[in-house]
């Protein structure tokens, strides 16, 4: 014959303790179990208020919190050796495991875990992820303005703004991207830049090579434009190739022609400096018998078909004669037969040096 003990209050219409032979004991709050003995522990009905702590202990030791409202909802704290495993569970699958933040009278999210395995961290509202990992892509992924920084004040910032990429140095060093080869592309993988440890730096246009750095300089491949050129050195200044030529487009600046171009080039065995294209005469030319001819009439009709000036005398031709002039005067006049007039006397016996 199963026995019970109950201890009630003064007028006996509410237990306070009942305790059952081979079964449970239960404590009563004004009439109402809220803690019962089980084959395996205890039974709380309602709230659990602990002024210190509360202690778990076992072989793999578990803190469960179950919904009763679902089935198999649950979530639980375990210790398994030294470590620790907060796990969720939802009917079958995994659940989601939040921490979120509460104000009284609603949450804000600031970390999540689903159960695919995905991290998301929240912005300060708890409006949006802002920082994801995501476990498909296998990827990290920054929203828009969120930065990575790097650095006690933040002096290194990775981040996209919604249209554009940044890689910034924010405080007062250097910015070093180190590596053997380095290599700068294009979406479809087509190289734009490449540096190489040791050897050339190589800019390409549209995949083509144009600008190569040698041990002696560059090598470009195609045509150079410049708004000036200053070259210094000891001995080469400028070298041109075979049937290579140096082109100075026109401008209003005086160092060059005021229109048209100026091709200065190397073609059968002389140097030639000329106005306008290449079936235009050269305007002074020296060829390799060390021969200098002027024309500086751009039609190349006769040599000196204009003026020369010499430290003060000005040599003009006209009329196929030559005229020499000082401080605007002519003061000797030699024609085509050789006849020479001269303003002024004649000391023949001057010594020429």
């Amino acid at each position: 014959m199963a026995l019970s003990i109950a201890l009630n209050n003064a007028d006996n219409s509410k237990n306070m303790v009942v305790a059952n032979d081979g079964g449970e004991v239960s404590l009563y709050h004004n009439g109402s179990s809220k803690l019962a003995t089980t084959s395996s522990g205890i039974n709380v009905t309602g709230r659990i208020d602990a002024d210190d702590f509360i202690v778990v202990a076992g072989s793999n030791p578990r803190l469960q919190v179950q919904d009763t409202d679902g089935t198999n909802q649950f979530s639980f704290l375990q210790q398994q050796g030294s470590d620790v495993f907060l796990r969720a569970r939802n009917d079958t699958v995994d659940g989601r495991i939040v921490f979120a933040g509460y104000g009284g009278a609603s949450t804000t999210n600031r970390l999540d875990i689903n159960s695919g395995g995905d991290v998301r961290f929240w912005d300060e509202t708890g409006a949006s992820a802002k920082l994801v990992w995501d476990t498909s892509e296998e990827a990290l992924e920054f929203g828009d303005n969120v930065k990575a920084t790097f650095g006690a004040s933040a002096d290194l910032e990775v981040y996209h703004d919604g249209s554009a990429s940044y890689i910034e140095e924010k405080g007062t060093g250097s910015l070093y991207i180190r590596g053997t080869q380095l290599r700068m592309q294009a979406t479809d993988g087509t190289t734009y830049l490449e540096a190489n440890d040791g050897g050339a730096l190589t800019l390409k246009h549209n995949g083509a090579t144009v600008f190569n750095t040698t041990s002696t300089g560059i090598d470009v491949t195609g045509t150079v434009a410049a708004d000036g050129l200053a070259v210094s050195g000891t001995s080469n200044f400028v070298s041109v190739s075979t049937f290579g030529s140096i082109v100075v487009n026109g401008s209003t600046n005086y160092n060059h022609p005021t229109s048209g171009s100026a091709t200065l080039d190397w073609e059968d065995d002389y140097l030639r400096y000329r106005f306008g294209g290449s079936a235009t005469p050269q305007g002074i030319r020296i060829d390799n018998y060390d021969e200098i001819k002027i024309k500086l009439n751009r039609d190349g009709s006769a040599y000196f078909a204009g003026s020369v000036e010499l430290n003060g005398w000005t040599i003009t031709e006209s009329g196929g004669s030559l005229y020499f002039a000082t401080g605007g005067t002519n003061k000797m006049k030699l024609d085509a037969s050789g006849n020479l007039d001269v303003v002024g006397s004649v000391n023949s016996n001057a010594t020429i040096s």
